[in-house]
């Protein structure tokens, strides 16, 4: 599905070995460029799933049967762990200078090993 797709796409982006080598500064844009990405699809979603009525020309329009919090359950998770992320990097004690401890990088492994 698309959504495990983007969970992928998004831990190559975010690749944990090379997330807490590079500047705090680019890692925050690129977080947040993957949460944005993460978020666009909930949004595509909910936008079709409100107009759905308009899709259908004759008949009528038949509303999707599946629950969504069934569906994007891990999705949401790990769009929560994404933003933990971002939070950790845009968090005040952290600055362009500071360096994060070995245990953050094992933190940011776990968080990025399942969608």
């Amino acid at each position: 599905m698309l959504k495990f797709c983007l969970c992928r796409q998004c831990r190559t982006y975010l690749d944990p070995s090379e997330v807490f080598k590079g500047e705090v500064d680019e890692t925050v844009v690129k977080v947040k460029v993957a949460v944005t990405n993460l978020l666009a699809l909930k949004d595509v979603y909910e936008r079709h799933r409100k107009k759905l009525a308009e899709y259908f020309t004759t008949g009528e329009p038949k509303e999707w049967e599946f629950a969504p919090v069934l569906v994007f359950h891990r999705y949401d998770k790990f769009i929560e762990r994404v933003q933990l992320i971002y939070v950790s990097f845009t968090a005040k004690n952290v600055n362009a200078s500071s360096t994060f401890r070995p245990a953050s990088s094992r933190v940011l492994l776990e968080v990025m090993k399942n969608p």
